[in-house]
């Protein structure tokens, strides 16, 4: 058994044992009051994804208790948001603290990768926009954003 973090750190090496297989992927059941979502900017002619976005939101209390946020496309491997998850934690889920928490998306990474597909700046740019909006949809999932 390996968590999930460890796995996203790991799965792009190639230093995996010829016995070592994934065999299944156990997901927690979430309570009410959490919602998720995912979204990709994908390259209009090849359907490469340059940046895309996964979130999960839980609320009580009308107050975001749990925040989790991973990119993809953007950086050699897929990262979790740490910044923006921080940022979103202990607030209520109104639009302008999901605009200051989208902002810290570039913060949250090391590597931004530029390649024939789309430079660097223009996938920071896309992180920024895009970590808006699966973080809405999950709250509107959540049922606390109409």
């Amino acid at each position: 058994t390996i968590e999930a973090e460890e796995l996203i750190k790991v799965s792009f090496q190639n230093n995996w044992q010829p016995k070592e297989i994934i065999t299944s992927i156990n997901l927690p059941i979430q309570n009410g009051g959490t919602g998720s979502a995912y979204q990709a900017f994908k390259h209009p002619a090849t359907g490469y994804t340059l940046c895309g976005v996964a979130a999960l939101a839980g609320v009580n209390n009308g107050i975001i208790n749990k925040c989790r946020i991973a990119l993809t496309g953007a950086t050699p491997y897929a990262v979790r948001l740490t910044e923006v998850e921080a940022a979103m934690e202990g607030k209520a889920p109104t639009e302008a603290n999901i605009e200051a928490g989208a902002k810290l998306a570039q913060e949250s990474v090391n590597t931004i990768i530029g390649d024939r597909y789309a430079c660097a700046e223009y996938r920071a740019h896309l992180m920024e926009v895009i970590a808006k909006r699966p973080l809405m949809s999950a709250l509107e999932r959540a049922g606390v954003i109409n």
